[in-house]
C-alpha cells in the first residue's frame, strides 16, 4: 500500500501566489549582481496593480523614518491619510509595527515580515507588514511596505465568553404592549450555559423564561461589580500575543498578568502578582515614571518611550497603553506592551549607518560637515583649521591590483587616522581616496603645517598586504578659519583649493589657501560656464596648418586646430580650454563637432590632400567613437583614407585592450593613424609593436633645439630611423627656421610642419595656401 501524497501533484499551490511571496520574489528578482539593494523603480513601480493600494513609502531620514506615500487601503488603516509625515506621527500600534520591519530590512539587507497586532472597536486584527528595502537614483534608501489584514480577526469580548467555564447567557425584553417588560427570550449562549443547564444549545436559544420548566431561577439583584469584573475579562484575556497585566491605581502592585508578560520579561506569575510597579522602573526613572501614573486618565497612550526591568536585569523599551478598568471589586488599571528595543536598535544602527563610511567605518562627509560646523559655532574653539587628503598614486594601486587591493588599502589608511587624529579633532572619508580632518582645538598655522607633515609621511609609509609593500602617497590642503573662510562650505571649498594646488605642484606636499587661489577658481568657474554656452552658440572654428611632404614639395595634408573666438575674450588658447572641457565632459560632443567638421571642409580639397583630426583619450571611454567617425564620413562623403586621426600615448594607460581594439576598427575602415607627440611620454616601443600606425610625429621639443644639441639629434635620428624601418612615415612639428628644415631633411624626416611654411589658417584661405605652395615645399626651402 502507498501512502497518499498531502500535497497532490496536480493540485495547485495558491500560497505562491499570495502577495507576500509574490513581492519577495519581485524584489529577489530587481536584485542585480554586485548590488547590496535593487533599484526603487525596479521593484515598486509599474506592475504593482491593485496591491500598489497596500503599500505604504518610508524614507530613512536623519530624525528617522518618514512617511512620503500611502495607499488608500493603508490610509484606512491608519485613519490618517497625510504625506510627509515622521512615523512617530502615527498611531503608536501601527508606527510600532512599521518602524520594526523597516529597521530589521535595512539592517539585514532583505525583506522582513512583522506582525501587527491593532485593536479597533473591541476587534483583534492582525496584519502581516512587509518592508522591502530599496535605494533610489534621487539618492537615499527608500523602504516600500505592504500591509495587509490577516484572514481572521476576533472579538475580544467573544473570545473571552467562549472559553470561560462560567455559564453566559445574553437575555432580551419582551415588553407588553403598554411598554412594559412581560417576558425575556434567550438570544445568545456559551457552552458553559448549555453544559451547567444540561440542554443543548439548540433548544435553549430562543426560548422564553415564562416557557416554565427547570430552565432556570432567575434572581434581580445590583450587578454593577459583575459588569466591572466582565468588563476586565473582556480587556484582559491569556491569548493576547501582547504582555498585558492590570495593577491597582492605589498601591501600584500587579493585580494581574496575561502569559505573554510572564513569557517576555522573565518573573513568574506569582513573581508578578507580588510585585509593585516600581519594581520594574530603571531607579533614574523612577520620578518620571511617578509623575506620569498621577496623570493619566481613563485612557492613555505612550507619548514617549519607557525602560524597563526584566528578571534578569536586561533594560528593553517600550510604548505602553492602557484604560482605567474595575478588578475583582478594586480600581485597577489595564497595561498593554510593545517591546520596540529591537527597532531601537535598528534605528540606532541606521544612524550610524548613515552617519559613517560602510568601508572604513570612518565618519563620512555628512558627519564631517555637522561636526565641523559645530566647531566653528564653538565660541571656545578658537581657530579651526581644515585639511583636505588626496591619496597620491592611489588610482594606480586599482589599476594594477585591482578594487579587493585597493578597499583593502582604504581601510588601512583610515586606521593609521584614526591612530593619529584624537581627542576633539576628526577624520573622515569624504569618498573615493579622499579624506579630511577638523583640527578644532586652536589651530595656529604652524600646528596645521606640522599636522600635514606628520599626516603624509605617516600615509606614504609602506602597507603590507598579504606580504606585497604597497606605497602610496598624500597631498594636503589646509584652509584656517577665520580668514579662509567663517562657514564649513567656505572652508571646505578652500582647502580643496589648496589641495588641489599641491597636486599640481607634483603631489606629496601640503599647502595653505591663498586668496589668488580664489580667483582662479572663479576664473575657472567662469570658463567653464562659457564653455558650455561657446558649442550651441557657435564660438568654436577650425583652422588648418599645412603638412608639408619634403620629397613631393608639396602640402599633403592639414591638421585641423580648435580654436575659441570668445565673443568678449577673444581668441582663446586651446591650452586652456581644452582640459576644461575633458574635465567637466564637454569633449565628446565637441570632439565629435570638429571631426564632423572637419570632414566637410576636407571633401572641398583636391583629392590627394589629407584631414588630420586630433583624439582625446576621454573620446576612446564613450566607446561609440568608431560610430562617430563612420557617421562624420557618411554624411560628408570624404573617403576614409583622406582622414587621419592623431592619438597620443597616453590611451594606452588605461583600458589599453579596448583602445587597441578601437584603434584596429577605425583602420579597418581605410582611416590612417598616427602617434602624436612621441618621444615625451612613455615612447614604449611596445606601443609601435602592438599597433601599425600610419605615422609617428617628433614632438617639438627635439626640433626646437637641433642645431644646438647633438642629443636631439641622436633622437630625431633614431625616430627617423624606426619609421624607415617599420614604414612608418615620419612628420616633424615646430619647424620655425630654414636651419631646423636642412637637419630634418638629411635626416630622413618624410613630412614638415611649423610657422616657416605656414601657421594654422581659417577655412576660407586654405584654396590660397594651395595655390601659393602650388607643387613646391616653399619658398623657404
Amino acid at each position: 500500500m502507498v501512502a497518499a501524497s498531502s500535497k497532490s501533484p496536480g493540485k495547485l499551490n495558491t500560497e505562491m501566489f499570495e502577495d507576500v511571496p509574490v513581492l519577495r520574489r519581485k524584489w529577489q528578482a530587481a536584485l542585480k549582481p554586485g548590488e547590496t539593494l535593487p533599484r526603487y523603480e525596479d521593484v515598486m513601480l509599474g506592475s504593482l496593480g491593485k496591491l500598489a493600494d497596500h503599500i505604504l513609502l518610508l524614507k530613512n531620514a536623519d530624525a528617522g523614518f518618514e512617511v512620503t506615500r500611502t495607499g488608500r487601503y493603508v490610509q484606512k488603516w491608519l485613519d490618517d491619510e497625510r504625506w510627509d509625515v515622521p512615523l512617530c506621527a502615527l498611531p503608536p500600534d501601527c508606527a510600532t509595527a512599521l518602524g520594526e520591519a523597516a529597521g530589521n530590512a535595512l539592517a539585514n539587507g532583505r525583506p522582513y515580515l512583522a506582525a501587527a497586532h491593532c485593536v479597533r472597536d473591541g476587534m483583534v486584527r492582525t496584519y502581516d507588514v512587509l518592508a522591502l528595502p530599496t535605494w533610489s537614483r534621487w539618492g537615499g534608501t527608500l523602504i516600500g511596505t505592504y500591509v495587509n489584514e490577516r484572514a481572521g480577526q476576533y472579538n475580544l469580548l467573544d473570545a473571552i465568553f467562549s472559553t470561560t467555564e462560567d455559564g453566559v447567557l445574553s437575555l432580551a425584553a419582551i415588553r407588553s404592549a403598554e411598554g412594559s417588560i412581560a417576558d425575556f427570550q434567550i438570544v445568545h449562549l456559551n457552552q458553559g450555559a448549555a453544559r451547567l443547564l444540561r440542554r443543548p444549545s439548540s433548544e435553549l436559544l430562543w426560548r422564553r423564561l415564562s416557557e416554565g420548566g427547570n430552565l432556570l431561577s432567575l434572581t434581580v439583584s445590583d450587578v454593577t461589580p459583575i459588569k466591572r469584573r466582565e468588563e476586565s475579562f473582556r480587556l484582559l484575556f491569556d491569548n493576547n500575543p501582547m504582555p498585558m497585566w492590570v495593577f491597582d491605581t492605589e498601591t501600584t502592585g500587579f493585580l494581574g498578568v496575561n502569559d505573554a508578560a510572564v513569557q517576555h520579561y522573565g518573573y513568574s506569575r506569582a513573581q508578578f502578582l507580588s510585585m509593585k510597579l516600581r519594581e520594574i522602573w530603571p531607579q533614574d526613572e523612577w520620578a518620571s515614571h511617578s509623575r506620569a501614573l498621577k496623570e493619566i486618565g481613563e485612557a492613555y497612550h505612550s507619548s514617549r518611550t519607557w525602560r524597563h526591568l526584566k528578571a534578569d536585569g536586561s533594560e528593553i523599551e517600550v510604548l505602553t497603553f492602557g484604560r482605567r478598568v474595575g478588578f475583582e471589586g478594586r480600581d485597577g488599571y489595564l497595561v498593554a506592551v510593545a517591546d520596540i528595543t529591537e527597532r531601537r536598535r535598528a534605528e540606532a544602527r541606521i544612524a550610524y549607518m548613515a552617519h559613517h563610511d560602510g568601508l572604513t567605518n570612518l565618519p563620512n562627509r555628512e558627519f564631517f560637515q555637522e561636526r565641523l560646523r559645530e566647531a566653528l559655532a564653538d565660541p571656545k574653539a578658537g581657530r579651526v583649521a581644515v585639511l583636505c587628503i588626496d591619496l597620491d598614486l592611489f588610482k594606480n594601486v586599482n589599476d594594477s591590483f585591482g578594487h579587493p587591493i585597493g578597499d583593502r588599502l582604504l581601510k588601512l589608511v583610515a586606521e593609521r587616522l584614526r591612530g593619529e587624529i584624537r581627542g576633539s579633532n576628526l577624520a573622515a572619508r569624504l569618498g573615493g581616496d579622499e579624506f579630511a580632518v577638523i583640527i578644532a582645538a586652536g589651530a595656529s598655522p604652524n600646528e596645521a603645517s606640522a599636522g600635514a607633515v606628520r599626516l603624509i609621511k605617516l600615509l606614504s609609509a609602506p602597507y603590507d598586504i598579504d606580504g606585497m609593500e604597497v606605497v602610496i602617497g598624500a597631498s594636503i590642503g589646509v584652509a584656517l578659519s577665520p580668514g579662509d573662510g567663517a562657514s564649513g562650505e567656505e572652508l571646505m571649498r578652500n582647502a580643496d583649493m589648496a589641495l588641489y594646488r599641491a597636486k599640481e605642484e607634483g603631489g606629496g606636499i601640503h599647502h595653505f589657501f591663498e586668496k589668488e587661489m580664489d580667483l582662479q577658481a572663479q576664473r575657472r568657474r567662469d570658463m567653464e560656464l562659457d564653455l558650455r554656452r561657446a558649442l550651441a552658440n557657435g564660438e568654436f572654428e577650425l583652422h588648418y596648418q599645412p603638412l608639408v611632404d619634403i620629397s613631393a614639395d608639396r602640402i599633403s595634408g592639414f591638421e585641423s586646430l580648435l580654436r575659441w573666438r570668445h565673443p568678449d575674450k577673444g581668441m582663446i588658447s586651446p591650452a586652456e580650454f581644452i582640459p576644461v572641457a575633458e574635465d567637466i565632459g564637454l569633449i565628446a560632443p565637441l570632439g565629435e563637432w570638429v571631426l564632423r567638421e572637419a570632414c566637410n571642409e576636407a571633401v572641398k580639397w583636391p583629392d590627394d590632400v589629407k584631414v588630420a583630426v586630433n583624439l582625446s583619450p576621454v573620446q576612446f571611454r564613450g566607446r561609440n567613437l568608431v560610430q562617430v567617425v563612420i557617421s562624420a564620413l557618411a554624411q560628408s562623403g570624404l573617403s576614409p583614407k583622406r582622414l587621419e586621426l592623431e592619438i597620443t600615448e597616453s590611451i594606452f594607460l588605461a583600458d589599453s585592450e579596448a583602445n587597441l581594439a578601437i584603434l584596429h576598427q577605425l583602420r579597418e575602415l581605410g582611416v590612417r593613424i598616427s602617434m602624436d607627440d612621441f618621444g615625451t611620454g612613455y615612447s614604449s616601443l611596445s606601443y609601435i609593436r602592438s599597433f601599425p600606425f600610419d605615422k609617428i610625429k617628433i614632438d617639438r621639443s627635439f626640433v626646437k633645439d637641433l642645431s644646438q644639441r647633438p642629443d636631439c639629434v641622436a633622437i630625431v635620428r633614431a625616430i627617423s630611423g624606426l619609421g624607415r624601418s617599420l614604414n612608418i612615415t615620419t612628420t616633424a612639428e615646430g619647424v620655425e627656421t630654414i636651419d631646423q628644415f636642412d637637419w630634418l631633411r638629411a635626416e630622413g624626416c618624410n613630412e614638415v610642419q611649423g610657422f616657416l611654411f605656414s601657421a594654422a589658417r581659417p577655412a576660407q584661405e586654405i584654396a590660397e595656401l594651395l595655390a601659393r605652395f602650388g607643387h613646391r615645399a616653399s619658398k623657404a626651402a
